[in-house]
C-alpha cells in the first residue's frame, strides 16, 4: 500500500501466501484464526481470500489438531497454498 491507497486482491493474496508459509518445525497449514492474527485480516476477508485462492486450485484443506480455549482437543481444517511457486514446498511438507 503506497500514498493512502488501498491494498489490490493480488497484494492481499500475496500476503496470504506469505503468512501460509510454514514456520521451522511447525506443522504445515494454517486455521483461519492463525491466519488472521499473522496478516491483522479479518478472519471473514481470509475465508473471502481462501475462497479466491480455491477458485484457482492454490488451496489444500488439511486436518490438524488444535486445543480450543476449552482446553479440547479438536480435528480442524488447515489451509496450505499449493500451486505456483510454492508447489514443490508444499509437496515436501506433506
Amino acid at each position: 500500500m503506497s500514498d493512502g491507497q488501498a491494498f489490490s486482491t493480488e497484494e492481499w493474496l500475496a500476503a496470504l501466501q506469505d503468512a501460509m508459509r510454514p514456520e521451522a518445525g511447525a506443522e504445515a497449514g494454517k486455521t483461519v484464526r492463525e491466519l488472521s492474527d499473522s496478516t491483522n485480516l479479518s478472519e471473514d476477508r481470509i475465508r473471502t481470500l481462501i475462497r479466491k485462492l480455491q477458485a484457482q486450485g492454490r488451496i489444500a484443506v488439511r486436518r490438524a489438531v488444535r486445543t480450543g480455549i476449552d482446553g479440547r482437543a479438536a480435528s480442524i481444517p488447515v489451509y496450505l497454498i499449493v500451486g505456483g511457486e510454492d508447489a514443490v514446498h508444499s509437496q515436501r511438507e506433506a
